[in-house]
């Protein structure tokens, strides 16, 4: 074999090392998780606290657009959703979140009311501690409290 030839098997050989490599998925950490689900909201709340507005579909109901999506969302079930993955995952670990301000928000957007100067206050005061906890979510329990809240709001809709 001359060196050409050993050359040119060298490599096909590093040819087929290369293919037996084994291609695992790429996990985001937790906290950019947990930054792309809350953020949307925080920039809603900064929306109504600079110009007192959200933006809204053409049959009127309050939307938002969330990171890397083309559409429009509704913003109070993403609002209730975020709020019953939290209480699930209060009664889970035996901790209390007080919620309530982002209930507050769901209700004042689904029906147009002005959302208070002290509901924005509890909002501010809530966030920074419900983006610490999700921060800390394992991979696993996310994505069990989000299957979770889906099936939850599949059965409040079958009601």
């Amino acid at each position: 074999m001359n060196r050409q030839q050993r050359r040119e098997s060298e490599r096909l050989r590093s040819r087929q090392v290369a293919l037996r490599r084994i291609e695992r998925p790429v996990h985001f950490p937790m906290i950019v998780k947990a930054d792309t689900a809350l953020r949307p909201l925080e920039e809603v709340i900064d929306q109504i606290e600079r110009h007192g507005t959200v933006d809204v579909s053409e049959r009127g109901a309050p939307v938002f657009k969330p990171p890397g999506e083309c559409q429009w969302m509704d913003i109070a079930p993403a609002i209730a959703g975020l709020a019953d993955t939290f209480e699930i995952y209060a009664s889970r670990h035996g901790r209390e979140i007080n919620v309530r301000p982002l209930r507050v928000l769901c209700a004042a957007l689904e029906s147009g009311a002005d959302v208070t100067q002290t509901n924005l206050t509890e909002l501010h005061t809530l966030m920074p501690r419900l983006r610490a906890i999700s921060a800390r979510f394992g991979q696993k329990e996310a994505v069990d409290l989000v299957r979770v809240t889906e099936i939850k709001a599949e059965l409040e809709t079958c009601k």
